[in-house]
């Protein structure tokens, strides 16, 4: 009989970091940065990929889609907890998380070290090796942290924009709810981030759209007297659009978008 290899704190922990950024619709062993997870921990792929689908389990919020096989481990729950926000599992805290990766993953001593020709899944946690040089290396940490957070934020959307539903990676952004300069403690939670296009992501920093608590698009009459027809009949569209926020795998923080929206409504 072969004995079962129970998963580590650190196994967890990078899975944890691999889930983040994999919309749940791609968590499986067919999944290349899944697959590549597994060559590091000496796995399978079909183990790594049922570890990451019962982490769904711990998310109090998750409602419906793809589903673990509620076997989530002591060890499971102890890693989520951690690494969420204010005992809220799955409303993870990402410069935690991400900084914890690096430690793990970046130490060429480690186990847990992430050798270059496992470039997908290298690619998936942004793990680059720390720069010599103090201000450098604060430098790159901060700017690998917006990196992986909107890797995590365009996971939790599903890639798709929250009001186009445009679908094409490459063409949408992270945008926080609460700006950087408004919240430090929500600025890297997951809850605090939606995704969009680039013209509503500007739109949305200069407070020309806002949305409500309830995710009602709301655009400014500035925007839906500008331009041509074309433009303002989209813009026409948009406006009172219903965006359905509770359905994403840790649904947007409505405290957040509230709080935001008074700052529209100040400018209107």
């Amino acid at each position: 009989m072969v004995a079962i290899r129970n998963w580590s704190w650190e196994e967890v922990t990078i899975a944890l970091g691999l889930y983040a950024v994999t919309p749940a619709s791609k968590i499986s062993g067919k999944n290349k940065a899944i697959q590549e997870l597994a060559v590091l921990l000496g796995r399978t792929p079909g183990a790594v990929s049922y570890k990451l689908s019962n982490l769904l389990d711990l998310d109090k919020h998750r409602q419906g889609g793809p589903k673990g096989f509620g076997n989530s481990s002591k060890t499971d729950k102890e890693i989520m907890y951690k690494f969420s926000a204010d005992g809220d599992p799955g409303n993870l805290k990402l410069d935690l998380l991400h900084d914890t990766l690096a430690e793990l993953c970046t130490n060429r001593s480690s186990p847990f070290y992430i050798p270059h020709n496992l470039q997908k899944l290298r690619e998936s946690l942004i793990i680059e090796e720390p720069p010599a040089g103090v201000e450098i290396f604060r430098l790159m940490k901060a700017r690998v942290n917006q990196s992986y957070f909107r890797s995590s934020v365009l996971a939790n959307c599903e890639d798709r924009c929250v009001i186009t539903e445009c679908n094409i990676p490459s063409l949408l952004e992270a945008a926080h709810i609460l700006p950087w300069t408004v919240s430090r403690e929500a600025r890297m939670e997951i809850s605090n981030g939606i995704s969009l296009i680039p013209l509503f992501h500007k739109a949305y920093d200069q407070n020309l759209i806002g949305i409500t608590a309830n995710g009602v698009v709301k655009v400014s009459k500035k925007l839906l007297l500008s331009g041509d027809e074309l433009f303002r009949s989209f813009m026409s569209e948009v406006n009172d659009k219903k965006l359905h926020i509770e359905d994403y795998r840790t649904p947007i923080n409505r405290d957040y978008l509230s709080q935001r929206y008074q700052e529209f409504t100040h400018l209107l």
